[in-house]
């Protein structure tokens, strides 16, 4: 790991260590000269020396020896020192390096739920715009399904009448039919042969057979009108909507009521034929 911020710096330490490493061998050199010169000229004395003398020497030499000695640990400590200042500098380097990629790789894990938060907003954006369009649609029905409401229970009241009116009418037939001790079918077989009732009649004998039916579908319809009370309306409605408009499909309702006014006048004339004898 490169502890230098630029080319310069690097440079200038670099020149610096090279001119202490010349002063320090400079002084060496200068040293030893000095320490050879004086040797030299002590050397004609060294013989004339007592021993105390010679020992007095050798201390005084030992100590200036230990100075220089003491110099050179100092030295060596400061560069056993600067060595530990740059492994731990390099160690902070290398810390500082691992700091730097791991925030690299939050900054992009990051970024990356940034975008799935930005796209997760739109989605909601477009789930709201989606749900205000479905409540303007339910809005919408509700005003639709009021109207219908009301246009039901106007109609009900006339559905009712007019259930009325048919099973009025119903009971009328059944009741002039029951007059006779024959069944019905008995007694058309017989005005067929009596008084000729052609092929073409047979829709005729049809809706008089069919008058119990049509009578029991009424009184479903007033059944249910009747004891289905907890229902909602437009159950009820619907249903009655449904036979009644079955029994119309089925037997038409011009047809009926014309089928039925004709039933009146051949009733009419089979009743002025029994009261004159002439049927049997």
């Amino acid at each position: 790991m490169n502890i230098f911020n630029t080319k310069k710096s690097k440079e200038e330490w670099q020149r610096k260590i090279e001119e202490s490493y010349q002063r320090g061998r400079n002084d060496a050199e200068d040293e030893f000269l000095s320490k050879k010169s004086k040797i030299e000229i002590d050397e004609k004395d060294l013989k004339k020396m007592t021993e105390k003398e010679l020992l007095v020497e050798i201390i005084k030499s030992l100590n200036i020896q230990n100075k220089r000695t003491d110099n050179l640990n100092s030295k060596i400590s400061f560069v056993m020192d600067y060595k530990m200042i740059f492994k731990e500098m390099n160690k902070i380097t290398n810390e500082i390096y691992d700091k730097e990629k791991i925030l690299c790789e939050n900054i992009l894990e990051s970024q990356a739920q940034i975008s799935e938060f930005k796209c997760d907003v739109a989605n909601i954006k477009t789930h709201v715009q989606e749900i205000n369009g479905l409540l303007s649609i339910i809005n919408s029905a509700k005003s639709e399904l009021s109207n219908i409401s009301l246009e039901i229970e106007n109609i009900v009241p006339k559905l009712k009448k007019g259930c009325n009116s048919l099973e009025n009418i119903a009971e009328n037939m059944n009741d002039t039919i029951l007059k006779y001790k024959d069944s019905p079918v008995e007694l058309i077989n017989r005005i067929d042969k009596k008084i000729g009732i052609e092929d073409k009649d047979i829709e005729f004998k049809s809706i008089i057979s069919s008058l119990e039916d049509i009578e029991n579908k009424i009184c479903d319809i007033e059944t249910k009108l009747n004891s289905e009370s907890d229902d909602s309306m437009s159950s009820k409605i619907s249903d009655m909507e449904y036979k009644v408009n079955t029994a119309l499909d089925q037997y038409g309702f011009g047809s009926l009521y014309s089928k039925i006014n004709e039933l009146d006048m051949k009733l009419d004339s089979i009743e002025s034929k029994i009261n004159n004898n002439d049927l049997y």
